[in-house]
């Protein structure tokens, strides 16, 4: 028995089991019904991701295997609300109807050749998400317009998010805890992912018709490839970096301004002779030129004038409090930013359906970011500075949206394969503490065991 709880079937059919009952659930359509399901949900979730973790001590799985894993309980979420017709109430919400199921629709007429080219102007497709755009369209005129189409070709880009974090958290992994022999990891760095996969806000963010799942990704990629480019200094990472920043540039312009910062790290610690550098550096400085063209005639004094006219916008967004966001002080507003969504009754009542996992979410939205806290101090305790500045982006970011919108998890959740690897850095860290401490325990008890006769 316990063999077959370690084998990945298992835990792949369980998961897809619980998002297949919790999809099924959403069609109670009460607030009792939403609310009971989501807690129930996520308290399962958290416990799945346990048992993975658990389970794979000792025998690393392939990481398609974990994709797949990864990706079980949205599949299963989106095969019951397939079934039951409900999965366009659930995952074209208002953004997707308003802005990205129009484009995706005319890309798939662009695609499938219904209307020419000339009716897309390229302005247009880097103004508004194009590369979203046009992954959903072509998957649209292959399959067809719908809410599980759509959903599947999110679940798609999650999977290769996953896929790539499960690369980045071996390196990670290694880089922190096994550079001295005195201390090894308890599990695997391959898992890594498993806060992305498991934090429910995310969840809902990659299964409804968003960017973020696109973000996720290139975010992901940009990470993958600083990570390698530490190691070993080559032109393909640079190469790897500059596309991933250029993607989103179109997708989501200031998550490249804020990550391009990131390529001098590789470029500070490498071995490699300094012409190399040089021209990497150089190639890296022309890549950041063109993230950052579009900003080449902005002012201080507009650039402050643009800030403030963003937070008046979001504080008109309907439901956000003005009391409770923008009335607040700074410091506290920098706390809401890491730990929103915050649970409050009120809250019952405005997320429901599937979006009560925003409410339920929270709680282990929270406690991974408190991982994640603890992981970035075990790195830079272990390795130093450098993944301090690892962290530079997002905190920028949170610096920003604590004035700007503290209530936007959304946002702040591009960065979420940042938050995950590190998340887990600290997760694996316990459990090697744990171990370690048991095995020092067992081998007391052997000791004293002859004295006692």
């Amino acid at each position: 028995m316990h063999q077959v709880f370690q084998r990945p079937f298992a835990i792949f059919f369980a998961s897809y089991a619980l998002g297949a009952g919790y999809g099924a659930a959403l069609s109670g359509g009460t607030i009792a019904s939403d609310a009971f399901a989501a807690a129930a949900f996520c308290i399962l979730m958290a416990l799945l991701a346990f048992w993975l973790i658990f389970a794979q001590h000792g025998t690393p799985l392939k990481r398609e295997i974990l994709a797949a894993i990864g990706v079980a309980a949205p599949l299963g979420i989106l095969s019951a609300t397939a079934v039951l017709g409900t999965a366009e109430t659930y995952f074209w919400v208002y953004d997707s109807n308003t802005a990205h199921v129009p484009m995706a629709k005319d890309l798939m007429a662009i695609v499938s050749g219904k209307i020419p080219t000339e009716h897309w102007s390229v302005s247009k497709f880097v103004r508004t998400g194009g590369i979203t755009h046009l992954f959903v369209g072509t998957w649209f005129a292959l399959f067809g317009a719908s809410a599980v189409v759509s959903s599947l070709a999110m679940t798609a880009l999650k999977f290769g998010t996953i896929w790539i974090l499960s690369a980045i958290g071996l390196d990670l992994s290694d880089d922190v805890f096994n550079h001295r022999s005195s201390e090894k990891v308890g599990t695997n760095g391959n898992l890594a992912f498993v806060p992305y996969a498991v934090v429910p806000t995310v969840t809902f963010h990659t299964l409804a018709f968003y960017k973020e799942a696109m973000v996720h990704l290139l975010v992901a990629v940009a990470l993958y490839a600083i990570f390698k480019a530490r190691k070993s200094l080559n032109l393909r990472w640079a190469i790897l970096f500059g596309m991933a920043l250029c993607g989103l540039a179109v997708e989501r312009f200031y998550v490249a301004a804020l990550l391009s910062p990131l390529f001098l790290l590789p470029l500070i610690q490498t071995e490699r002779p300094k012409r190399v550098r040089y021209l990497i550096a150089l190639g890296c400085l022309l890549i950041m030129a063109l993230v950052l063209a579009p900003f080449q005639d902005v002012s201080w004094s507009k650039a402050l004038e643009t800030i403030q006219e963003l937070r008046l916008r979001h504080s008109k967004y309907p439901g956000v409090s003005v009391v409770y966001n923008y009335e607040i002080s700074y410091p506290i507003a920098v706390l809401k930013t890491l730990f929103t969504p915050i649970w409050a009754p009120n809250k019952l009542e405005m997320f429901r359906g599937a979006s009560a996992l925003f409410t339920w979410g929270s709680f282990i939205h929270q406690a991974v970011m408190l991982l994640y806290i603890a992981g970035v101090y075990r790195a830079v305790k272990t390795r130093g500075w450098q993944h301090l500045y690892m962290q530079l982006p997002f905190l920028l970011f949170v610096l920003a949206a604590a004035y700007i919108a503290p209530w936007s998890a959304r946002t702040r959740d591009s960065f979420y394969p940042l938050i995950s690897i590190y998340a887990f850095l600290a997760i694996d860290w316990l459990i090697a503490n744990c171990s370690i401490g048991m095995r020092s325990r067992s081998s007391e008890q052997k000791d004293a065991a002859p004295h006692k006769g």
